[in-house]
């Protein structure tokens, strides 16, 4: 039943969530399907939010995976961005490195990516924090007023 739902666009949402809320009890076949979703252009993003909210219930290489997955994609990549600035200190080095640097050139995720870099800077190999201070400056070179208006709104937010 759980391998014909994934089937149904309508369903793909509630999908995500069980089949990551329940990834350690799921077949091949249905752990598969999450795989599915994640190199899925379109639906990516429903893999998102479950894979953040069950973050530390995942086995580290499933997580890891679907993270460097989900970083591939425009439309999950700034969600990747915040679960990366929330989970720092939590995710392997390697991973979070990796994922920050694929990250960066992504206009959706510039922002998480650059408070992850500010604010944790000193954690971050030096060479590794300048370059992603350089693609970073590059994005805000090529689109200043998207970025200024996007740091705008984030601060009208959080008041």
């Amino acid at each position: 039943m759980f391998l014909k739902l994934a089937e149904k666009e309508s369903a793909v949402g509630a999908v995500a969530w069980a089949a990551v809320y329940g990834f350690d009890k799921l077949s091949k076949d249905a752990r598969n399907i999450v795989f599915k979703l994640a190199d899925n252009r379109d639906l990516a993003w429903t893999l998102a939010m479950p894979t953040l909210s069950n973050y530390d219930k995942l086995p580290d290489d499933v997580r890891n995976e679907l993270l460097l997955k989900l970083a591939d994609n425009d439309y999950a990549a700034g969600a990747v961005a915040g679960a990366i600035v929330g989970n720092f200190d939590k995710l392997p080095d390697n991973v979070r490195n990796e994922l920050l640097l694929k990250l960066a050139d992504k206009h959706s995720a510039a922002i998480a990516v650059g408070w992850a870099t500010v604010y944790k800077f000193d954690k971050l190999p030096i060479d590794l924090g300048n370059e992603l201070l350089s693609r970073l400056l590059l994005l805000i070179i090529q689109a200043p007023f998207a970025y200024f208006f996007s740091v705008f709104a984030f601060f009208l937010g959080t008041k």
